[in-house]
Order: structure tokens, then C-alpha cells, then sequence
């Protein structure tokens, strides 16, 4: 995992293609995902009302292309997989409670759910992937409970399972 610091706001899309190119990024994958993080920290300053007052987290986490051994990695399996220049850009600030909203950048649909053990994901939305993650680390790692405001922005294509 390659960590970067970017002591600038997010917004700043000009530095942060900059700072991601030379960490080795390729160039347009760098514009990309700088007007993602843009778009991600517009939404958590809207979701997040202390946003500008509080300092954010920003992660990319790359789609994944599965070469051999798909749905085996978690049985213990082998499997081949590699990083895509495609991915998600999120944007996270910390909360004080254990409320969790999840806002995704592109349509400003939001979820909001509490950290805990026994959370009842909602089948068949999007919003099921982030309850079903915050409720397996409550269970996980009992005391986990601490909140956050999130942002999603993603260029995955749609329903591509990456």
C-alpha cells in the first residue's frame, strides 16, 4: 500500500494529479481521480457540516481484475489478482458518535446507520454493502464503534464486479 501526504484541500485537483503522477499514477488516471476526490469533498461538506472545519481522510482503493481464483480467496484458496487504474475515491471524516453515513458523490444518494454488531443490511440496495462491512467490524472488534461521514465517487463501470 503506497501512502501519500497531501497537506491541501481536495479540491485542489491541479497538486493532487500531481502528487498521485509522481507516486506513479499514470497521467489521465491522475486528472480522473483528482476530479473524483473534488467531487467526493464537495459531497462531504454537504452531508458533514463541520467538513470545512475538520480535516478529512482521502482513500483510493483500486477495482481488481481477477485473473484465476474468483470467490476462492475467502475459503483459503489461491488466487491471481491485479489492480485496476479504475477504483473508488473516498473521502472520510471521523465522527464523535457511532453514526455511520455513507453519501455516494455521483447521484447524492445517503444511507445513515449506527456501528453495531447487530445492524440489518438492506437486501437489495447499494446501501448493503456498507451496513454489511460496519456491521462485521462491530462484531469483529467489539468497542469499534466510533462513527464517520463517507463519500464515495467512483469511474468502476457499473455492476462490473471490480
Amino acid at each position: 500500500m503506497t501512502e501519500l501526504s497531501f497537506p491541501g484541500a481536495l479540491d485542489e485537483t491541479d497538486e493532487l494529479a500531481r502528487i498521485m503522477s509522481a507516486a506513479g499514477l499514470g497521467r489521465e488516471a491522475c486528472r480522473s481521480k483528482a476530479r473524483l476526490f473534488a467531487r467526493a469533498a464537495s459531497a462531504l461538506s454537504i452531508t458533514c457540516q463541520s467538513a470545512a472545519a475538520k480535516s478529512s481522510m482521502a482513500f483510493f482503493v483500486p477495482g481488481r481484475i481477477e485473473v484465476l481464483g474468483k470467490h476462492t480467496d475467502y475459503a483459503g484458496g489461491r488466487t491471481m489478482v491485479a489492480a485496476a487504474e479504475r477504483g473508488f475515491c473516498i473521502a472520510a471524516i471521523p465522527r464523535d458518535d457511532n453514526e455511520i453515513v455513507v453519501v455516494d458523490a455521483q447521484t447524492g444518494e445517503s444511507i445513515v446507520f449506527l456501528a453495531d454488531p447487530e445492524l440489518r443490511p438492506q437486501v437489495g440496495s447499494w446501501s448493503n454493502y456498507p451496513m454489511t462491512v460496519a456491521r462485521r467490524v462491530a462484531r469483529n472488534f467489539p468497542g469499534a464503534t466510533r462513527g464517520v461521514d463517507i463519500a464515495l465517487a467512483s469511474d468502476l463501470p457499473p455492476a462490473a464486479g471490480m
